[in-house]
């Protein structure tokens, strides 16, 4: 009795090539819906990126996924602000009071941060309000991308009632206004009249080189 020969197939593969472009692109979809964006709470720099371009603020409460010293859109592609995050200059004057700004442009305390765009205090989380930066003297801000609100901690200190600015605007004396200088110290010596004293005393007078 003869038996037929067995039929020799491919065998089937447990996915076809079109799954695997399917899984591939659904795990693109997953890993870009995944990924930190600005504002996002964060406990260490590596939360809100794996390259190292984005910095967690430890300062603000849970954590704030940013960009540290960004520049304004369309100048530095590196250090500009992703969408839906615009670049704040914090400490563009070096104090909120009127008649102490600084004309000549940002001072060595500004500092830029990406904060997170917003329309309303519901596209923030918890602990934090929506609001225009700028708007508040205080923070002697400047959004450097173009005025905006962003989600930032409320600050709710209030600003001093009346402050001098004598110390931005007032000139200095004239020469001839200036105070007399204390009598001791300025003659040259110790009793202030070009006497060295004891303090100028030559080593012989006191027998340090005798003998030599």
């Amino acid at each position: 009795m003869t038996y037929p020969a067995p039929v020799m197939g491919r065998a089937r593969l447990p996915f076809s090539p079109a799954d695997h472009l399917g899984l591939l692109l659904l795990g693109a979809f997953l890993a870009l819906g995944c990924k930190p964006q600005i504002g996002d709470k964060c406990t260490t720099s590596t939360d809100c990126s794996q390259v190292g371009d984005r910095l967690c603020d430890i300062s603000q409460p849970s954590g704030y996924c940013t960009v540290f010293n960004c520049e304004p859109k369309g100048s530095n592609a590196s250090a500009s602000c992703p969408d839906g995050a615009s670049c704040v200059a914090f400490g563009a004057d070096p104090s909120p009071v009127a008649g102490c700004e600084n004309a000549l442009g940002s001072t060595p305390y500004t500092r830029t941060f990406c904060m997170k765009e917003c329309d309303n205090g519901n596209d923030c989380r918890d602990g934090y309000v929506c609001e225009d930066p700028q708007a508040d003297e205080r923070f002697s801000a400047v959004d450097v991308d173009g005025r905006t609100k962003v989600c930032m901690v409320a600050f709710s200190a209030s600003a001093p009632d009346s402050v001098s600015n004598d110390v931005c605007t007032k000139t200095s004396p004239p020469p001839d206004e200036f105070p007399e200088p204390p009598a001791s110290g300025y003659g040259g010596g110790p009793d202030g009249n070009g006497d060295p004293g004891s303090a100028g005393a030559s080593p012989s007078a006191s027998g340090g080189n005798d003998g030599i």
